[in-house]
């Protein structure tokens, strides 16, 4: 963080905190060729995840709970920033890797809090964290979401663990007029090899990683900005569940 934040000063550029409700860039509706005023709003993390999240950083490692410990070990989000896209009256949601808590003043309560019944509910959602269970707020879908949602997730694997599970495809298909998945299944950057040649490799402390990777991706487009009229299309792997 440091670095970034030291390059940013050595190219004359200025950082800019991205807290809940933060402006991240707009346009006037006569520079663009739709003819819709647009703007890019941050809705996470909260000021007091983000004091949270300094009060961890600042700790001396010996002098943090075991808790707060466990918690910069786990890889949690704590920093996520969710966002909203609003292009006239259509929203899209995009709700990167923010997670549920149960305090009103983190995560998704906060944001459903600061954001609900203040702009448009949007027509489509990027889903959070991979479609995990420990991402869903039920009033995300209610109150932040138009009733003919489309979603999109993408999904993640580690260790034989995998996201999001057949019971969070359930979930997401069912709240959702039409739900993809950028993959079936996650797909490795590194090529297949045998176990020797592998292990092999491995010896030599060489990395493999792919030069040419093609996504899977799920483009979504709303002709005129019409929220009844969007078009779906689907690259590279990526499937309606």
């Amino acid at each position: 963080m440091l670095k970034c934040i030291k390059l940013m000063n050595a190219t004359g550029r200025r950082t800019k905190r991205l807290l809940e409700n933060t402006l991240v860039a707009e346009w006037p509706a006569a520079r663009l060729a739709h003819g819709h005023a647009s703007r890019l709003l941050a809705l996470s993390p909260s000021s007091k995840q983000f004091e949270q999240f300094l009060r961890m950083i600042g700790a001396e490692p010996h002098a943090l709970p075991l808790k707060a410990k466990k918690m910069l070990t786990a890889g949690r989000n704590d920093l996520s920033i969710a966002s909203v896209l609003e292009v006239g009256d259509l929203s899209i949601l995009l709700g990167a890797d923010l997670e549920h808590h149960h305090d009103p003043e983190l995560g998704w309560a906060a944001v459903i809090h600061n954001l609900s019944g203040k702009g448009p509910k949007s027509a489509a959602i990027k889903i959070p964290h991979h479609g995990s269970v420990g991402s869903h707020h039920d009033k995300v879908w209610s109150e932040l979401l138009c009733k003919d949602v489309v979603s999109v997730v993408t999904p993640w694997s580690l260790a034989g663990k995998r996201l999001p599970t057949e019971a969070d495809k359930a979930r997401i298909s069912g709240l959702s007029k039409e739900a993809y998945i950028t993959a079936k299944k996650p797909q490795s950057l590194k090529k297949r090899y045998s176990k020797a040649v592998t292990k092999h490799i491995r010896s030599t402390r060489v990395e493999i990683v792919s030069s040419v990777f093609r996504c899977g991706h799920v483009r979504i487009r709303f002709p005129k900005a019409d929220l009844g009229k969007q078009e779906v299309k689907l690259f590279n792997g990526a499937a309606r569940y």
